[in-house]
This record gives C-alpha cells, structure tokens and sequence, in this order.
C-alpha cells in the first residue's frame, strides 16, 4: 500500500511539474509573441512628420 501511494505522489510531482514547464513555455511564447508585433507596429507608426503637438512659442506669435 505505501508503495503505490508513494507511485501516486511522484506521478502527481511529475504531472505537475510537467504542466508548469508548459504553462511557463506557453506564457514566454505569448509574451515574445506580443513583444514582437508590439514593436512592429510601433514602427511602422513612428515618428513620420508631424506628430500634432507643437510647443515652439508656447502660443506667442
């Protein structure tokens, strides 16, 4: 009886672990994946031109 116990607790710790690793690999995917398109759109609208804010003069003219 406590052997299969004990069997059950390290499939468990396997299991576990297991899942963690792929849990952990999934979100680090998502996260490079997100980073990524982040910083490609962030360049393709970057600065070009005139952006709209102007403070030269601060409103004298």
């Amino acid at each position: 009886m406590y052997s299969r116990s004990l069997f059950v607790l390290d499939f468990a710790k396997w299991f576990f672990a297991s899942y963690a690793q792929i849990y952990e690999a999934y979100v680090e995917r998502t996260l490079i994946k997100f980073v990524y398109s982040w910083r490609k759109n962030s360049r393709k609208s970057g600065c070009k031109g005139d952006s709209g804010i102007r403070i030269d003069g601060l409103g004298s003219h």
